[in-house]
């Protein structure tokens, strides 16, 4: 059974174990808007069978593309401890998995078997063929526009998408972006700076352009976690910082963030911040408070790439 492509992907909040009762749910002003290729699958899920049939064989293929060259980028990986090769052979071993299983779904698709395509509330998208799901997810956080922009390129080329310009325009943006730039000093590990909020420090200058997209979607998460947090506050909600620092993201469980201890919670979505250490979170925390008392200071992110 197809069980997902859950490497990287996963979403995740912060939770307390389980969250004190009475809680209320935090009403957000931060939602996130549907990705495009979301907007377009949940679109086809009532359109005629061969769109849904093209949009499904296009993406299978994308995501066979992207697991591949993943799994060939990392036999060129050079790690220093037996701990971090055995690391290495089992997520090879398990993506190697992964692509024999879409393989095995997309034969099955050609050979006409019954399909669908499903849309969670959470806008990730599922191709069920016979009973067993694909999740149309990538090999690592952050991936999802590498598989979107040729998914929507291949598709629209020949369909009508204009469902995505009506749902543009109708909606408002989506959540604060952050760009930077690359600051490299001799006596300092190359870093990619977002204005004077982050520094993520990497340990080489090797796929300088993924790096720096993991750094973007680092500062744009903090920043939603920041509004969502300020909001809270500006509601006349409590915001218990101790116990917020007691509990660092965990992609486990529920995406819930306990702000106090009558369990009143945002609900959110933190793919990179899921994966933070107790070290990390603290520090983060500690930016968080600065930047509500308009005491900005620089957070800096050591060795950003463990969070590919």
């Amino acid at each position: 059974m197809i069980h997902g492509v859950l490497l990287a992907t996963l979403f995740a909040g912060v939770t307390l174990g389980s969250p004190p009762s009475p809680g209320s749910r935090i009403p957000s002003k931060t939602e996130l808007q549907p990705p495009p290729l979301s907007v377009l699958a949940r679109h086809l899920t009532s359109a005629e069978p061969d769109q849904q049939w093209e949009f499904a064989a296009i993406t299978l293929d994308v995501l066979l593309d992207i697991y591949a060259r993943e799994l060939q980028m990392s036999a060129h990986d050079r790690v220093s401890t037996q701990a971090r090769r055995a690391k290495l052979a089992r997520w090879q071993h398990a993506t190697q998995g992964l692509i024999s299983q879409i393989q095995d779904a997309r034969t099955k698709l050609g050979q006409g078997v019954q399909f669908s395509i499903y849309v969670d509330t959470r806008h990730q998208i599922l191709i069920i063929i016979e009973g067993q799901a694909v999740v149309v997810s990538g090999p690592r956080a952050g991936v999802l526009e590498e598989i979107a922009a040729p998914v929507l390129e291949q598709y629209c080329a020949y369909h009508d998408c204009s469902i995505l310009q009506t749902s543009s325009t109708s909606q408002p943006p989506t959540g604060p972006k952050a760009r930077g730039t690359w600051v490299f000093d001799q006596r300092m590990r190359p870093a990619y700076e977002i204005g004077n909020e982050l520094r993520c420090e990497f340990d080489n200058l090797a796929d300088r352009n993924r790096k720096a997209l993991l750094c973007d979607q680092l500062a744009s998460e903090l920043l939603q976690l920041a509004k969502a947090l300020q909001d809270a506050a500006n509601e006349g909600y409590v915001i218990d910082w101790e116990m917020l620092a007691a509990s660092p993201p965990n992609a486990e469980r529920n995406a819930h963030l306990v702000v106090n201890r009558e369990g009143a919670y945002l609900q959110t979505e933190l793919q990179l911040l899921s994966m933070v250490t107790m070290n990390d979170w603290q520090g983060m925390l500690d930016w968080l408070q600065h930047r509500r008392e308009h005491s900005h200071r620089q957070l800096v992110i050591a060795h950003t790439e463990r969070f590919f």
